[in-house]
């Protein structure tokens, strides 16, 4: 069976939030709130299983900062699942969190739309590139290395006075940037500050201990929040979605139309990963 409604996550309004997942085969589901910042204390409330296979419960009151899991009860296993359906998570992917979307938008967002669609998909001139690669490099001439926010500086140059960052796909004629997967993944600490990078090198050469943590994202965690090593402040769940949109907001202003490799196949060490331990195998 499956569930074909698209309400699954946690829906926001300022006066309530609405709760839903799809665990067709618990006996039970409980949703976890977390009421402080260090996700240690948490209240539980008992998750509703309707006709469809999928649980469900609604919190009163403005939820926009409240953290949460779901506890539950599959072939007499109690696991504890970060939301599949997630919008925004903490750093390291380890607790889901409520967002008001409207507050992670850029001035502006409501009115961006990507450049002129194209007369035939032939005509289309794709770059792939990779968040952290195309801005880290200490020539880049780019201030937020390795960050969605390197994509949002306009006349950085490089060495010899050469075009770097969005110039630079500009200045190539590309129609479409695609990136590698930019969903939160599993095998970089996100914790590292940009002070202990710095310390431990960038990890270009692959013998410091920063660059043992690269990875080009084909280990996703959460499959619908931005990865928060990408982001100037992973321990807030607001930042790494505005700086995302931020930079695709970037790039339609300059033209270039943008597509996310998404990587359903993938999961990062499957047999515990959020949907096998939600509904097992």
């Amino acid at each position: 069976s499956f569930y074909p409604g698209d309400d699954l996550g946690s829906i926001y309004t300022p006066l309530f939030t609405n709760f839903k997942v799809w665990a067709p085969t618990a006996s039970k589901v409980s949703l976890l709130i977390y009421d402080d910042v260090r996700a240690v204390k948490y209240s539980e409330h008992d998750m509703k299983l309707n006709d469809d296979g999928t649980w469900s419960y609604k919190v009163f009151g403005d939820l926009k900062k409240a953290l949460y899991m779901y506890r539950v009860c599959v072939n007499g296993m109690m696991n504890e699942v970060v939301d599949p359906y997630a919008k925004a998570v903490t750093v390291n992917g380890t607790r889901g969190a409520v967002v008001n979307m409207d507050l992670t938008n850029p001035e502006g967002w409501n009115q961006d739309r990507h450049s002129p669609v194209l007369e035939s998909p032939l005509d289309a001139v794709i770059y792939e590139a990779h968040i952290r690669d195309i801005s880290v490099d200490a020539g880049s001439g780019i201030r937020n290395k390795g960050l969605f926010l390197g994509l949002t500086e306009p006349g950085t140059l490089g060495p010899d006075g050469v075009k770097t960052g969005i110039d630079h796909l500009v200045e190539l004629g590309v129609t479409h940037v695609h990136f590698l997967p930019l969903q939160d993944f599993a095998t970089v600490d996100e914790s590292v500050t940009a002070e202990d990078k710095a310390r431990l090198g960038d990890g270009i050469s692959g013998n410091s201990d920063w660059g043992r943590t690269y990875n080009w994202g084909y280990d996703p965690l959460n499959f619908n929040a931005p990865e928060g090593s990408y982001s100037s402040n992973p321990y807030d769940p607001y930042v790494r979605i505005y700086e995302l949109k931020k930079m695709i907001q970037t790039l339609h202003r300059a033209g270039l139309k943008v597509i996310m490799d998404v990587v359903y196949n993938h999961t990062y060490k499957s047999w515990d990963s959020n949907f096998n331990l939600l509904v097992p195998g």
